[in-house]
């Protein structure tokens, strides 16, 4: 939030431009719920997956893509992120089994208005997948899941309306630019 610029500046640190661009999706959403029987996406569990969260933040995000960008503690973790993020981040897992289940990836929405979510957090395990699949694995389901429910039969509102989700620039040029085009109608970019 540009209020907390001047803290930052004061301690060293440079405000970037960031771009985003707004996509509609217009596929069909409706995905299994998740159960049991499909546990490998869930939300985020802290303090439990903070060491592995922590750990991919910093390969992902603080190596590889933006480099210099503010290091995540596992304090940060767990005293901030958990509660800013409180159901809305989503965890990619290898198994059910939360003893010795690796995390792929993870995304968190913020809603922005009736079919309207921004992408707010968001990174992968590059060592294992790619950040396309991780994307449409997860993508689909936390839409589906951060949908109001009616209270009768808890389905989900709208599910035919195409949702407009804005995500950073340089995420949709990774999706655009793999090999097939993810199903999403570009709105703009800015």
């Amino acid at each position: 939030a540009p209020a907390f610029f001047p803290v930052y500046q004061s301690v060293g640190y440079q405000g970037t431009t960031s771009h985003w661009t707004a996509v509609t999706i217009t596929t069909p959403r409706r995905r299994p719920p998740i159960t049991t029987t499909n546990p490998t996406i869930r939300f985020a569990q802290f303090p439990h997956d903070t060491k592995q969260l922590q750990s991919l933040h910093q390969r992902f995000s603080e190596q590889q893509q933006f480099v210099g960008c503010i290091a995540r503690s596992t304090d940060y973790w767990n005293q901030y992120l958990r509660h800013e993020l409180d159901g809305q981040l989503w965890v990619w897992t290898t198994t059910p089994d939360k003893s010795v289940n690796q995390i792929r990836g993870w995304l968190a929405l913020r809603s922005r208005g009736p079919g309207q979510w921004q992408v707010s957090d968001w990174g992968c395990d590059s060592e294992t997948t790619t950040p396309r699949h991780v994307w449409e694995t997860l993508c689909p389901v936390a839409l589906e899941m951060s949908q109001p429910t009616t209270s009768d039969h808890e389905e989900r509102i709208h599910d035919n309306e195409p949702i407009r989700l804005t995500i950073p620039t340089f995420l949709w040029k990774e999706l655009v630019s793999s090999k097939q085009q993810p199903q999403l109608e570009e709105e703009a970019s800015s």
